[in-house]
């Protein structure tokens, strides 16, 4: 099985949840989750993506997570 995006997650959440399957976490803690989710996709997308001596990394999860942060504002957690 490959792995889902944060988006296709969240959308088979919401359909269980029509459907009267799935979690019954509260939406907000779902949606906590697909973020945390999308975070680490993003982060990990940035540390495959990266040419160390291009961009003169040391760390690439260290830079991954700059990347994250100055991108997008780490308003997800």
């Amino acid at each position: 099985m490959s792995k889902q995006t944060a988006v296709i997650w969240f959308n088979q959440q919401l359909v269980e949840r029509q459907n009267g399957n799935g979690d019954r976490r509260s939406w907000d803690e779902i949606l906590r989750e697909a973020l945390v989710m999308e975070r680490e996709q993003i982060q990990d997308a940035f540390y495959h993506g990266v040419d160390i001596d291009a961009y003169n990394v040391h760390n690439k999860w260290t830079e991954a997570e700059k990347y994250y942060e100055q991108t997008h504002g780490g308003k997800d957690e």
